[in-house]
């Protein structure tokens, strides 16, 4: 008979503990590295050989190594090499660092800052490929292979992608200020002084400011004016992000919202006072029952033109027409029923009226 059968002779009990599987390969050493293929379930439903039972096939990790003088990478290259074992087990990788094996279980949850990995409040034990982890090396003494223990997530792929995506946005981030319009369940909208569109905000977004510059506590009074609310005016960073299910469409929205002290926002200049203009366009005010803002902007001539002070080119520019808002407009908004009974708003303005008034210069595109 050919077979060779291995017998063990004079068995002793040996206290718990004595046997050792398995080795760190530097003892007390943390070592960082990128997950490159996730552990697996396969099998069941008739998969796995046929049993229909599943079971969790191994993953690895790629070791992170510090950089090296050339000279000295080319020596441990020299020496890898030269270790069959380690190439023989596919554990050393020109490209990088060693891989190591990633066992199911392994894996707890654990963060490097001592917190869960959660998702929707369950705890998320699984690692996917590109995850970045902390963990200590093991050999087990029979197989030499090499697995990591003691595994807890530095950053998860997601998280790296999020914050990767962040930063770019940032870099094209426009800086304005505004006012607080509207808050929700943890969002809202701005007011901006540079473009006409609200903007939108979420509260993860908001800088707190519990302290000043120079490191001092804001007083209880500085609090209480640097609060959200709606009416606080805050500055803050504009970012163009492109609709996931659209991407021709586009949509802005805020980041490092925070509030500034009142009047330090200026949505406009007064450029002239005492002015007299004829009315040429009456303003539309919204409908009444209108979901939508449907109001029209109207005109006034101005019976004699003023010069406004400029910069660079624009020296001195002539206005000799300016716009008029329906809520400017002097004895505001009336409603009333027309011969249908449907109500109808208004303003007691017509074409052709004289009114005295302010010129203003708007931010938002420097219009009168």
């Amino acid at each position: 008979d050919n077979e060779k059968k291995l017998s063990a002779f004079q068995v002793n009990a040996l206290p718990t503990g004595t046997v050792v599987w398995e080795t760190e390969e530097e003892d007390g050493r943390i070592f960082q590295g990128i997950v490159e293929k996730a552990v697996r379930n396969e099998g069941g439903r008739g998969g796995g050989g046929g049993s229909g039972k599943s079971y969790d096939t191994d993953g690895t990790i790629r070791v992170l190594l510090p950089e090296q003088p050339s000279e000295e990478k080319t020596n441990i290259d020299s020496s890898n090499n030269n270790n069959g074992n380690d190439n023989k087990n596919g554990n050393v990788d020109k490209k990088g660092g060693p891989l190591v094996r990633l066992r199911a279980g392994e894996y707890t949850g654990e963060k490097v800052d001592g917190t869960e990995n959660t998702n929707n409040n369950n705890i998320n034990s699984r690692l996917f490929r590109g995850d970045l982890v902390e963990f200590r090396i093991l050999v087990d003494r029979r197989t030499k292979q090499k697995y990591a223990r003691y595994i807890k997530l530095v950053q998860s792929e997601k998280e790296r992608s999020r914050i990767e995506k962040e930063k770019k946005l940032l870099e094209n981030a426009t800086a304005e200020e505004g006012i607080i319009v509207s808050l929700n369940k943890g969002f809202g909208f701005i007011k901006s002084n540079r473009r006409r569109e609200d903007v939108y905000f979420h509260y993860s977004n908001v800088v707190l400011q519990e302290e000043t510059a120079n490191g001092d506590r804001n007083t209880e009074g500085q609090q209480d004016e640097l609060q959200l609310r709606k009416g606080q005016e805050v500055k803050f960073l504009v970012v163009t992000e492109s609709d996931g299910q659209n991407s021709g469409n586009s949509k802005c929205s805020a980041r490092q919202v925070e509030c500034l002290p009142a009047g330090s926002v200026v949505f406009h200049t007064v450029e002239a006072t005492g002015v007299k203009g004829m009315v040429t366009m009456v303003p539309h005010p919204p409908s009444a029952g209108s979901k939508g803002d449907d109001s029209k902007e109207g005109k006034i001539r101005l019976l004699e033109p003023i010069k406004v002070d400029g910069a660079g080119e624009d020296a001195a520019t002539t206005v000799d027409e300016v716009l008029l808002h329906y809520s400017d407009a002097p004895g505001g908004v009336f409603t009333y029923q027309n011969h249908r009974n449907q109500s109808i708003n208004a303003l007691w303005i017509y074409e052709g009226d004289i009114l005295l008034f302010d010129v203003i210069k708007e931010t938002i595109d420097g219009s009168y």
